[in-house]
């Protein structure tokens, strides 16, 4: 595990920006590669001089909405038919998908915005509401917003620890961690309790 991060960071100071938009990129699209831990040591490496740290932004920004624009819309058109000839036309049948994806579809701002934290399941969100054929204007608000919130966070907290980051990255994913299901929690509450009210 160790190697593994000695190697993103390398392949963050080696490439830079561009290095750091095509982990963002990969993560948000594709594969959960830990884009949250090279954000920070980008924005670590910002408060050290060796980048600007309003480019470390950007580009962590636009690797990721441009990450999830691409699954959502590669699912959009051809999800269905890709899993069907996968074999998983039974999946798209079954009585557990069809429940995941009613109640994704029931409140998907929430989701969507909270999920943007979880790189392990950042990707599959997006391919469920590709899969769904949610319309783009309820996927992109909750996508873009969370993104910025995630990019922020974990930006400014690498910024502020600086060179002790590593030592403290634990601390901050399980504060955000914490941060985040609480306010699931909240959300959720909030909207069982009008549903009961408007029933």
């Amino acid at each position: 595990m160790e190697n593994f991060l000695d190697t993103f960071l390398t392949f963050v100071l080696l490439y830079k920006y561009v290095g750091l938009f095509v982990i963002s990129f990969v993560a948000a699209f594709i594969f959960p590669v830990p884009s949250g831990t090279a954000l920070a040591a980008a924005g670590a490496f910002a408060s050290q001089g060796y980048f600007s740290f309003p480019l470390v932004i950007a580009a962590a920004l636009l690797g990721n909405i441009m990450g999830d624009a691409t699954g959502y819309l590669l699912s959009r058109r051809y999800g269905e038919l890709m899993l069907r000839r996968a074999g998983f036309a039974r999946t798209l049948r079954s009585r557990q998908y069809l429940f995941v994806n009613k109640h994704f579809q029931a409140s998907p701002h929430v989701i969507i915005f909270f999920s943007r934290f979880f790189t392990q399941i950042n990707a599959l969100v997006n391919i469920l509401a590709g899969t769904g054929k949610m319309p783009p204007k309820t996927f992109f608000l909750p996508e873009v917003l969370g993104e910025i919130a995630f990019v922020l966070v974990y930006g400014y907290a690498g910024f502020l620890l600086g060179a002790q980051w590593e030592e403290n990255f634990s601390i901050i994913t399980n504060g955000v961690v914490a941060i985040i299901l609480l306010g699931v929690i909240i959300t959720t509450g909030r909207i069982i309790l009008s549903r009961k009210q408007n029933t």
